[in-house]
Order: C-alpha cells, then structure tokens, then sequence
C-alpha cells in the first residue's frame, strides 16, 4: 500500500494524515517521486525486495488517486537505494545501487546499464546507497563537464565521494550502521550538505569540507529521508523518520546556520574572556569555568538586579583601565 501525505496546513495536534492511497507492487524498499522520461509529469519509481524496479504513472481525479505500471527493469542484484541525476547533457538518469559495488543506470528512454565503483567499496557485501551531489558543493575545482559527484555509504559505517571517473574525493569512516543518503541545503547557504543516520537514529549533516554536526533522534529508525518539503506554505529543510512503531515523524525549521555549530560556551568566549580578566587578571580561566557562568545566568533563580550591579561595576573597571 503506497499512502502520499500533504504537509501544506499544521493540524492542531500536528498529526499528518494521508491525502491519498493506493496499492502498487509487495515489497518495497524504497521509493522516489521525479520525472525520470522527459515527458514532464512525475512518476512514482520504487525499488522492490524481488530485485526489480518499478515506474508508476500518477492520476488524480475527484480527488482520487490512481496509478498505472509504465515500466519493469529487472536488477541481478537486491534494490538498496534510488536516486535521480542528469548526464552531461541535463538529461535525467535514475540510479540504482545494489550492494557493496555494483549499480545500475536507467536513463531517460528506458535503456539500462550497469556499473561497478572501482576500488573497495567494502570488505563485504553489505548494503550499499549512491547519490548523485551538486559539484559545486563539494569539488568545485573538478571537470565542469560533469556537474555532479557521487556519494556512497555502505551500512558498516563508510562514506565516499568520488568523482566521474570514480577516483576518491575524500571518506569518512563512522561509529554506526549508516543508511537513508540524502542531500540538502541545511544552512541556507545555497550549498548542498550530505545527511545520512543510523539504525539507532544517530544523525549527521556533512558538508563539503567534511565538517558535520550529529544528534540523536532517539528511537531506532526503520526509514529516514531528508528534502525540501512545504510545511505550513513555505517549502524548508525537513528531516522524516519512520520508526518501528508506526510512526512517520517530521522535523522542520532545523535552524542551523553553519557547520560545524558552535555551542554557547565557545559563541561567548570572547565575552567572557574579557570579563575573566578584568575580574581575575591573567588566572587561568578553562571552558568548566565559563559553562559555570553560563548556567548561572540562565538560572530561573538568577537575581537580575545583582547582573545590572555587575554590569555597572564592569563599566566602572572598564572606565579606570582606560583612563590609566
């Protein structure tokens, strides 16, 4: 059963429902909406636990949804992931990875090719997952020919990126089990980052320079993706997981501005460095200190009258350092 949810009005206990149903083919691993033939409508493409590929043709009428089967591509290999690309002729190509090194490409006539990543992907056949990046963001000084670079996770933890020629970028090597690929602009910075988690919902957001912030969701993750998605009128950066309890929970208005993110202990360094001495001149202050100072005035209980009697104070200090 196949369930396409709208995100445009918030309900009041903010709980999605799906706008429409219906049943296509068992066994679904993954599934992509985009327009993969050129004819300027989306398809529904979804990869299957029986080694096929699936392009579903969209209908809605009386506000129902129908779909027909356009087209089969039989795989020799189990469907770990799909994603959409262009050629060097901003065609549109439909890749699809089936385990540690071999991958297919669909282009957009139907025909099928298939590939193998050069060099050791991985030291077993475990699941592997390829996406198709912007080379703007993450090798700028590459063939402009190719406007797109290649990432792919393994589920032992590995992160690649290679170029056209599969030649290595640069990896990554993680503490966990690593799936759902996707890429964003987070920071709005109009550069993509890479975002990928884990079975037990450890999430992190990379960008090209390799720096990464990570957080926990907190349950374990059946399914994840991160896109663009309207929330509430205005299209954002969302991150979607599908738990193992049924559950599809969507996170928007993410708010990170820059990676990596600067905790409020090192944003305030500067600050408290020049409040430091001229409380305790040259003793040594450490990063324990100035969370200390943080936590008591974020503190409910912190009496703002001793702040303003502080303030004052430092400006008087300030005021008898200048005139000497």
């Amino acid at each position: 059963m196949c369930y396409l949810f709208s995100l445009g009005e918030k309900t009041k206990d903010a709980q999605m429902k799906p706008e429409f149903q219906c049943r296509i083919v068992n066994n679904i691993a993954v599934a992509v909406i985009a327009d993969i033939d050129e004819n300027k409508v989306n398809e529904l493409v979804v990869g299957s636990n029986n080694r096929a590929v699936y392009a579903y043709h969209l209908v809605v009428e009386n506000n129902r949804l129908s779909v027909t089967n356009t087209r089969k591509w039989e795989l020799p290999g189990q469907v770990n992931s799909l994603c959409c690309t262009e050629n060097t002729w901003g065609r549109p190509l439909l890749l699809a990875s089936q385990g540690a090194n071999d991958y297919a490409i669909i282009n957009h006539k139907g025909e099928i090719k298939f590939k193998s990543f050069k060099g050791e992907t991985s030291k077993d056949d475990c699941p592997t997952e390829i996406l198709s990046l912007r080379r703007s963001s993450f090798s700028p000084e590459g063939d402009k020919q190719h406007p797109t670079v290649t990432a792919i996770v393994t589920l032992n933890g590995r992160l690649k990126l290679q170029d056209e020629e599969n030649k290595l970028i640069w990896e990554m090597q993680m503490d966990h089990h690593l799936f759902g690929l996707h890429c964003l602009d987070v920071t709005g910075d109009k550069q993509d980052e890479v975002v990928v988690t884990s079975w037990d919902g450890m999430t992190f957001i990379i960008d090209g320079q390799r720096n990464f912030v990570c957080f926990r969701f907190g349950q374990r993750v059946n399914t994840f993706i991160g896109g663009k998605y309207t929330v509430e009128g205005t299209s954002e950066p969302c991150l979607v997981y599908v738990t193992f309890h049924d559950e599809i929970i969507l996170y928007y208005n993410l708010n990170i501005r820059q990676i990596p993110v600067q905790d409020m202990v090192s944003a305030t360094y500067t600050e408290l460095e020049n409040r430091r001495t001229l409380l305790n001149g040259d003793l040594d202050w450490g990063r324990k200190e100035r969370a200390t100072v943080l936590r008591q005035l974020l503190s409910p209980s912190f009496d703002m009258e001793l702040l303003y009697k502080y303030e004052k104070w430092l400006s008087e200090e300030r005021k008898k350092l200048e005139d000497v």
